[in-house]
């Protein structure tokens, strides 16, 4: 299947896959019997991405996706390129795929590694937000009036999270997740939403700690 539409799977899989990110696949058709061949054109095509293959333990493989652009000489041995430059690599909604490369990201636009650890990344905008005109700004002011609503909710309308009554809740306007950080600390499934029409926050979401869809 990886070989399917010109390899297009699995550079859809590059597309949403973190630099440095690391791409497991366990079961077929990794030293799969009867399927040597898929699981070459696999190791061909994870190689023309540039990924560094960790291990191979069983059925189990892990490659790692490189920091920073690299070997397109191989690439280009598939018929690879770059995406133009306006193409959209987050661009979520009637997305046709594409068979190209999409741009990795500058050292100083991966917010990974300057994230704060759990829980302190939950109120503390990450580099990603300030990538929005005054967001970080904006970020604080968002979790400090979702504090301040779930405390008001709590007190005056009894909602009682995490009983039988709400345990999974979705955010169908969730900005930065201000509301999902606010209910952390409670026993509750938030599954945060950003409306296709609005500004794409999902990475700062994302570097909460949170989970969201586009």
């Amino acid at each position: 299947m990886y070989k399917l539409a010109d390899g297009s799977y699995l550079i859809e899989v590059d597309r949403l896959l973190r630099p440095g990110g690391y791409l497991i696949i366990s079961g077929p058709p990794v030293q799969w019997k009867k399927q040597e061949k898929e699981w070459g054109e696999l190791q061909a095509m994870a190689e023309s991405l540039c990924y560094k293959l960790i291990t191979v333990d069983g059925n189990t493989a892990i490659w790692k996706k490189p920091n920073q652009a690299s070997c397109l000489p191989n690439q280009n041995e598939f018929g690879l390129d770059l995406c133009s430059t306006d193409d959209d690599p987050d661009e979520a909604w009637y997305f046709k795929l594409k068979k190209c490369i999409s741009k990795v990201s500058l050292l100083e636009e991966i917010a990974v590694g300057s994230i704060d650890k759990w829980p302190n990344r939950l109120s503390k905008p990450s580099a990603r937000a300030s990538f929005m005109d005054d967001g970080v700004n904006l970020f604080e002011a968002d979790t400090q009036k979702w504090v301040k609503r779930v405390s008001y909710y709590k007190r005056s309308l009894g909602v009682k999270l995490g009983t039988a009554l709400i345990r999974n809740v979705m955010d169908m306007n969730a900005f930065f997740g201000g509301f999902a950080a606010a209910v952390a600390s409670d026993p509750v499934w938030v599954m945060n939403v950003v409306p296709a029409k609005n500004p794409l926050t999902l990475g700062v979401i994302y570097d909460r700690g949170l989970i969201g869809v586009y």
